[in-house]
């Protein structure tokens, strides 16, 4: 971001914002961290446990574990359809299927290796 096309037009205050003031940071910093808590909001408003519950099956401590590993980014759920949102629920639980398949595989021991 060019510094010069953020200050303010009166060349009195633009002096003041190259000089540090820590007052300043401290707001820049706490607007910073508002718009990603509002990101974070949003994103666990439209991605809910409710909806990924009645689309998956999914409950407890699986249903947090899928939410957390397969979580869609603020981006995608800004320019998403409710349909998009459902279709990547759709996919990411066939992923999640797959690779819970490959895990108890490689956990169970191969009896045939054996004889």
């Amino acid at each position: 971001m060019d510094v010069l096309k953020t200050l303010p037009s009166n060349p009195i205050t633009a002096l003041s914002y190259m000089i540090p003031n820590k007052d300043r940071k401290r707001k820049v910093a706490f607007r910073e961290q508002l718009q990603y808590w509002e990101k974070e909001k949003y994103v666990d408003h439209r991605y809910s446990p409710e909806l990924v519950n009645r689309m998956t099956k999914l409950d407890g401590a699986e249903l947090d574990s899928f939410m957390l590993r397969y979580r869609p980014s603020y981006q995608f759920l800004e320019e998403s359809t409710e349909y998009d949102l459902l279709l990547f629920i759709k996919q990411s639980f066939e992923r999640y299927q797959q690779e819970k398949g490959v895990k108890k595989k490689e956990e169970t021991p191969d009896t045939t290796a054996s004889k």
